[in-house]
């Protein structure tokens, strides 16, 4: 009977301890998720104000401008 007690308590601290280990891990990958989601956030928030500004094929207009700029700088 002490034996099943004593197996019984190393089997529930055994539990609690791998418990505690991984709700450290959930929160560490729940915080980056987090502040990976606030970043991609900002970046669409941007991306609204500079299509609001008329910037729609960002690497198309920016190929038209420096090649504009390259033929102004040529003029000279």
């Amino acid at each position: 009977m002490l034996l099943h007690s004593i197996a019984n308590l190393l089997d529930s601290i055994k539990n609690e301890i791998q418990h505690e280990r991984a709700m450290k891990g959930y929160k560490i990958v729940a915080d980056e998720y987090l502040k990976l989601r606030n970043e991609i956030k900002v970046m669409e928030d941007s991306m609204t104000t500079l299509r609001k500004l008329g910037v729609h094929d960002y690497e198309t207009q920016v190929e038209m401008i420096n090649q504009q700029l390259a033929k102004e700088l040529a003029k000279k």
